[in-house]
C-alpha cells in the first residue's frame, strides 16, 4: 500500500510504502505522478510529523517516550543555561568578571562594600536557582524568558 506524508515544502513529499517511510518525492521524480493520481482518486495525506518527539511506525505517527524524555532534558539545559547567563550577567553589570569571581568577596571583609555585594550575589544566585528548579519540577515547560521573569530580582 502507497501513501504519502505531507511536509511543510509544498514540491516536497514524503512517500510510504506498507507503512514504512520510503524516500522524499518532488515534483521532478517519476513517482510525483503517483503522488497526484493518489489525490486525484481521494486519496488522503498522511499529516506532516506532528512534533520532533513524533516517530512514523506502521504508517502512524506515534509519541516516543524516548525522544520526548531527550526534548525535555534538551529544554532543561537550555533552560538552565539561560539562568546561569542571567545571573552571570548581573554580575558583571555590577562590574565583576563573573558571579563566581563575585561571590568570592563573600567571605573577605577587607572592602566591605566588595562583602555586602557578594553576600547579596551569593544569596540571590541560590534563590535563582531554588526559584528554577521550583519551576521545573512543577513539569511546566516554558521559554527562557518566561522563565528568567519569575525569577527573583537582584
Amino acid at each position: 500500500m502507497i501513501s504519502f506524508i505531507k511536509t511543510a515544502d509544498k514540491d516536497k513529499i514524503i512517500l510510504v510504502i506498507d507503512g514504512q517511510i520510503s524516500h522524499a518525492i518532488n515534483p521532478q521524480c517519476d513517482e510525483w505522478q503517483e503522488y497526484e493520481q493518489f489525490i486525484a482518486d481521494g486519496g488522503i495525506e498522511i499529516e506532516a510529523q506532528p512534533t520532533p518527539c513524533h516517530e512514523f511506525i506502521d504508517g502512524v505517527w506515534m509519541l516516543s517516550a524516548a525522544l520526548e524524555a531527550e526534548a525535555v532534558s534538551e529544554l532543561i539545559a537550555s533552560l538552565e543555561s539561560a539562568v546561569n547567563k542571567h545571573i552571570n550577567d548581573a554580575a558583571i553589570a555590577m562590574r565583576y568578571e563573573s558571579i563566581l569571581t563575585a561571590v568570592t568577596y563573600a567571605s573577605d571583609p577587607t572592602v566591605p562594600q566588595f562583602q555586602s555585594e557578594g553576600l547579596s550575589l551569593l544569596s540571590w544566585r541560590s534563590a535563582c536557582w531554588a526559584k528554577c528548579y521550583e519551576l521545573l519540577a512543577v513539569g511546566v515547560m516554558m521559554s527562557a524568558e518566561e522563565l528568567i521573569a519569575q525569577l527573583p530580582k537582584i
